[in-house]
């Protein structure tokens, strides 16, 4: 009995085959018509129709970043005296996500677009920001942006142009806080003076004397990092050229390929069947 089914079953298999084999014979030139028609269809639409996306990148390293802001750092901000003379001069504690938001700020949008003339092409800091990404590697300090144009050469020229104006920024920002510095140690040491003149005990005296050296060589080292300028962004790999992300040619084809041949394949089988 079993034999039997078994001896069944492989007729209706070779029943099978032969259909198949017979419809593709029958009907090749319709399968093959149709499946290159596809692929020419598909071709064209990718090369013709299709608007194609390059994109660039580069990598930024942000030494002085921190992935989060604790309360000790916050203290250290403070605006006292101490917190004063025990650095050459002051930042503010940027993380990650705060370079991350700088790099898609307006005000620098508009410096690149100034920069390139891109306002000539009708290109705006609103539309500029919707071309270029900036992403943050877990656990480093290093920053990753890309700019996606349509076209290759711009896309590389935004992308090098960004961080040109980025460490840019971020100098003349570091210049304003060390200027903001040595402007506040030189009224500490105003009032301290003032102070000075107004007592008598040797003691007090030696310890506000004591204090304004201390505040004259905080002036100096702040002076000297901003003649330096230190600047905290270092570019690690600048933009060289650019690559396409958009179309996916070779994928839109293929699937073009395989549904072509599976509706020509289809419509073979109904025109034997019914016809």
């Amino acid at each position: 009995m079993n034999n039997a089914n078994f001896s069944c079953g492989t007729d209706e298999q070779v029943i099978d085959m032969r259909f198949l084999i017979r419809v593709f014979k029958k009907y090749y030139i319709l399968i093959t018509l149709v499946t290159l028609l596809a692929v020419i269809a598909s071709g064209f639409y990718c090369y013709y129709m299709l608007k194609p996306l390059y994109r660039a990148k580069t990598i930024l390293l942000v030494p002085q970043a921190t992935e989060t802001v604790n309360k000790s750092q916050l203290t250290a901000q403070k605006d006292d005296l101490n917190s004063i003379l025990n650095s050459p001069y002051r930042t503010p504690v940027l993380t990650m996500n705060t370079y991350v938001g700088i790099v898609k700020s307006e005000i620098l949008m508009q410096r690149v677009i100034e920069k390139l003339r891109l306002d000539e092409i009708g290109c705006t800091p609103r539309s500029l920001a919707g071309q270029i990404n900036a992403t943050a590697a877990k656990d480093s300090c290093l920053l990753e942006v890309t700019v996606s144009s349509g076209d290759p050469d711009l896309a590389v020229s935004i992308a090098n142009t960004l961080n040109q104006e980025f460490m840019a920024m971020m100098s003349e920002k570091n210049q304003e806080l060390m200027d903001h510095s040595v402007e506040f140690l030189q009224n500490q040491m105003g009032a301290i003076k003032n102070q000075l003149a107004n007592i008598n005990e040797p003691n007090e005296q030696n310890r506000l004397n004591s204090v304004i050296t201390l505040l004259s060589e905080g002036i100096a080292k702040t002076q000297i990092a901003r003649n330096i300028d230190l600047g905290n962004l270092v570019l690690v790999s600048p933009a060289m050229s650019s690559y396409l992300i958009m179309p996916k040619r070779f994928h839109i084809i293929t699937a073009a390929f395989i549904l072509g041949l599976v509706f020509s394949a289809g419509l073979a089988f109904l025109l034997e069947s019914y016809g």
